[in-house]
């Protein structure tokens, strides 16, 4: 596993429960278009 560390973080859409990464601070979900956006826990 790499060891990188990335400006990447784990997100998830509240609108249609897509997972998806990104180092935008405002992202728009790729599956709906959605932007209502919190970061994922990592539980």
């Amino acid at each position: 596993m790499a060891t990188k560390k990335s400006n990447r973080f784990p997100v998830e859409c509240l609108e249609c429960g897509k997972k998806f990464t990104t180092a935008s601070m405002l992202p728009a979900c790729p599956k709906c278009g959605g932007s209502d956006i919190e970061e994922a826990s990592d539980a």
